[in-house]
């Protein structure tokens, strides 16, 4: 999935649009988290999807 600044996401696949729904990427999120190994990921939050962006950019940044 391409998710744009303007909120819009695309199927990389496909290129077909589809909708975001900001549980169904929280979710996705932490499964992720989960399998990199992360921990206490059961209670995270966002209020956009702006929030969710920044955090994995936050946890994922390449130093």
């Amino acid at each position: 999935m391409y998710i744009q600044n303007s909120g819009e996401a695309f199927n990389l696949a496909s290129s077909q649009r589809t909708d975001v729904n900001l549980d169904k990427l929280t979710t996705k999120l932490q499964q992720q988290l989960a399998q990199d190994g992360h921990c206490c990921i059961a209670k995270l939050r966002f209020t956009s999807l702006q929030d969710l962006y920044d955090f994995a950019c936050e946890i994922y940044r390449q130093d």
